[in-house]
């Protein structure tokens, strides 16, 4: 791959197509590559802008992002990639008025769009705006149904609403498609817990503790569990763990988590 650049580098195809520092997390010099592949004879400037916006959002420079994604829309006002790519950096950024309004634009450019509509939803759900998110994660399981997260979120809303069973149905789904998803038999646990059915929820939790061994929220959830399943002893074993064990969300980090409303703000005006 190397040698494509040593004998023409002048080719911006070349620089473009020397994809092992992005793979390998070397953003800089992926950037840097882009950079050549702009002042090249012959630049794809969609594919150049496409591309060093990405790897300038994974190094964590959202301005730069954000302006290489304008200056692709600029040059492809109807490419819903390009919307979705930005909204995705608008929404990183915080931005999420902007974020809604690319995911918007892109869904109404390609309507086959499930990462579009799952942000949407997800940026609603954080506003409380549940009667516009459940739509999207409707959307988004019509799409691609054999997805666990869209299930996972979706119950988190009927939970919110109320709408217990339906939730159920949803964090059953989604453990149906990846039977070690933590988030789903969490919340599963804490549905069957409003609904008195503490034998159910006492075996969530403990699948839990089971896939997490060292999770303290999991232990937490669990002795709260047990205690109102009157396992009083087995509740103060749990809980001790609990009192013991790392921080609650940081083996939850990498994984699809429950919604948490109001980490996003607003732009200003």
């Amino acid at each position: 791959m190397l040698l494509v650049i040593d004998l023409d580098e002048t080719s911006a195809i070349a620089y473009v197509n020397r994809n092992l520092y992005t793979s390998l997390g070397q953003f800089d010099l992926a950037i840097a590559d882009y950079n050549k592949a702009l002042c090249s004879l012959d630049p794809d400037l969609d594919t150049v802008y496409m591309h060093r916006g990405a790897a300038s959002q994974e190094a964590g420079d959202l301005g730069q992002a954000i302006a290489d994604f304008d200056r692709l829309i600029e040059l492809q006002h109807d490419l819903a990639a390009a919307y979705n790519a930005r909204g995705r950096a608008q929404q990183q950024a915080g931005d999420v008025d902007q974020a809604i309004a690319d995911y918007s634009r892109a869904i109404a450019l390609d309507a086959s769009l499930t990462n579009a509509y799952l942000s949407r939803a997800n940026l609603y759900a954080s506003l409380g705006q549940n009667e516009k998110a459940l739509p999207d994660y409707a959307k988004a399981i019509e799409l691609n149904g054999s997805a666990a997260g869209p299930y996972v979120n979706r119950g988190n809303i009927y939970q919110q609403m109320g709408e217990t069973e339906k939730a159920i149905a949803d964090f059953t789904k989604a453990i149906s498609i990846a039977p070690d998803l933590l988030p789903a038999y969490l919340n599963r646990g804490n549905a069957y817990t409003a609904l008195q059915q503490h034998d159910k929820a006492v075996a969530d939790h403990g699948k839990a503790v089971e896939l997490e061994p060292d999770l303290a929220i999991a232990h937490f959830m669990l002795g709260n569990s047990l205690a109102a399943a009157t396992e009083y002893d087995e509740a103060v074993a749990s809980f001790t763990r609990h009192r013991t064990g790392p921080s609650p969300c940081h083996r939850l980090r990498q994984r699809q988590c429950p919604l948490q409303p109001g980490r996003y703000r607003r732009r200003a005006g």
